[in-house]
């Protein structure tokens, strides 16, 4: 199906140096379809250069999506609202798997000649090639596969990739190096960094939940893609209503995808239910380089265990979480570096497998244990805990009779995930509280770990 673009009544003598989505046609009054309208004044601001704006107090409406919108210039979206109403959404449907916004790149990959690069080692600080400008390159070697999940949602892994961040004279970031051996790629990928920051500001969004019986795992996307370098997005809030147990699940409302240097700050979402087949989450990022949430909350209760974690993870380098309330921070095919500070993680807690730092300090922390080294990935974490000035309240969940462990994981030695399995180098503790007065009459205490590796 194609959509029938209107032209609206912008103009080229038109000086007011912004757009408007009612220039195009949007009406904003909550009940009229305003994608297509949406789509053309965002298609004029990219092809001219110029930031879009709402019009005030503007209720847009957006149900059926025939074309993801593309962002390539400022949006402000403060004093509107959003409706996102997925309820006539079927397993058919066309759009199921379209976002609504997706934030692009408007700098062009460089043209750089890659053919020298045919191997790597791990932590290499120079590709041995100069490409004149940054960029980010994704390394892959699909003949190897790792994260190769066990347990109940086991499957055959992923291509072994990397995602770096390289400077104009091909020097890696040191702080996202390279994790992996290459002795031969089947894919090298530029992808362009933009020199200039895009700002994203405001915007209150309603999801108004699918209806799907699924019968089965079913994803949707139906958000925002942030695919661009240096984004920040600020003030943005997102609610959901009209969920149901067995509904299709979502990959996330804000997604961050195979880019660098994103912000997320002053921005509020939801903890979505626990549905029947799979976990539903609200925040999503793959591939990211320097990703950071600043002073973001969920507005509903972190500890509410009728709603899954709210953010899930995987193959990314350097995430932060500073002045955050979330009920879950989660990597699951491995983190570089997690950084995580004066803020409240809820009944999910902290869960990851990776590389390099993972740095908690001063923050609560809620949830069966402290930190769960993901078992379905190997409970793998090649690097330094540093835990500082931190309260940790163990739920009765964790209880092992009559005690309860800071640290989990499980490791039979059975399984091959792809890649050795490390226990932590170092576990730094300077300033903990365990808040453990709820644990029962037969606790006796706190272990350091769980029993990773017990008798086979």
């Amino acid at each position: 199906t194609s959509l029938d673009l209107p032209k609206g009544k912008y103009i080229d003598e038109d000086v007011s140096g912004f757009v408007l989505y009612s220039e195009f046609g949007a009406i904003g009054d909550g009940v009229s379809e305003d994608i297509g309208a949406i789509l053309a004044a965002h298609n004029y601001a990219n092809t001219n250069g110029l930031p879009v704006k709402v019009d005030e107090n503007a209720v847009y409406y957006i149900s059926k999506i025939y074309q993801t919108v593309t962002i390539q210039t400022d949006t402000d979206w403060r004093g509107a609202r959003f409706i996102i109403d997925d309820s006539g959404l079927r397993e058919s449907s066309p759009d199921i798997n379209l976002n609504v916004f997706k934030v692009a790149a408007s700098a062009k990959a460089p043209s750089v000649d890659l053919s020298s690069l045919t191997s790597i080692e791990a932590g290499c600080s120079n590709i041995g090639v100069a490409p004149g400008v940054p960029m980010l390159l994704i390394l892959r070697d699909a003949n190897v596969k790792q994260y190769i999940r066990e347990g109940a949602n086991a499957n055959d892994g992923t291509a072994k990739s990397d995602i770096i961040l390289v400077d104009a004279d091909g020097n890696v970031d040191p702080n996202a190096p390279i994790m992996w051996d290459y002795d031969q790629f089947t894919e090298k990928k530029i992808i362009a960094v933009d020199s200039e920051p895009l700002y994203i500001t405001g915007g209150h969004f309603t999801t108004i939940s699918n209806r799907i019986d699924t019968k089965g795992v079913l994803y949707c996307n139906r958000g925002i893609s942030i695919n661009r370098s240096g984004v920040v997005v600020d003030g943005l809030e997102h609610y959901v209503e009209g969920e149901s147990k067995n509904a299709a699940s979502y990959h996330g409302f804000i997604n961050v995808d195979t880019c660098a240097n994103v912000t997320v700050k002053n921005c509020v979402f939801t903890g979505r239910m626990q549905v029947t087949y799979a976990g539903t989450y609200d925040i999503g990022a793959s591939n990211t380089v320097n990703l950071k949430f600043e002073n973001c909350i969920q507005h509903n209760d972190i500890l509410d265990t009728s709603c899954w974690g709210i953010m899930g993870t995987n193959f990314c380098k350097n995430i932060t979480l500073e002045g955050c309330s979330f009920s879950r921070f989660d990597a699951h095919q491995g983190v570089y570096n997690v950084t995580i500070k004066n803020s409240s993680l809820g009944h999910q807690c902290l869960n990851a497998i990776g590389m390099g730092t993972l740095l908690i300090e001063d923050t609560t922390l809620y949830g069966n244990y402290l930190i769960v080294l993901r078992d379905d990935y190997g409970s793998t974490w090649k690097g330094d805990v540093i835990i500082r000035n931190c309260t940790w309240v163990p739920s009765q969940g964790n209880m092992l009779g009559s005690s309860c462990s800071m640290i989990y994981g499980k490791f039979s030695g059975y399984h091959e995930f792809g890649y050795d399995c490390y226990m932590p180098e170092n576990i730094y503790i300077d300033g903990l509280t365990v808040d453990d007065k709820n644990c029962g009459e037969n606790y006796r205490g706190v272990y350091l770990f769980h029993n990773i590796t017990p008798a086979r």
